[in-house]
């Protein structure tokens, strides 16, 4: 059975990225940053926090 943990919508505005992200557990936010790289390692340490005890083995 599938369930969705995540929705993260990825926008390019002018001379920046914008990330917009909704979970259950963080509700909606909104990242920003002129690098998309940069952007990309804001969402990935975010989530991993957020979902670390979903993803860890026992």
């Amino acid at each position: 059975m599938e369930e969705r943990m995540c929705s993260i919508e990825l926008l390019k505005r002018d001379d920046s990225f914008v990330a917009r992200v909704v979970s259950q557990l963080g509700g909606k936010r909104e990242y920003k940053s002129k690098g998309f790289e940069n952007l990309l390692e804001q969402i990935f340490f975010d989530l991993r926090e957020e979902f670390q005890e979903e993803f860890e083995v026992i």
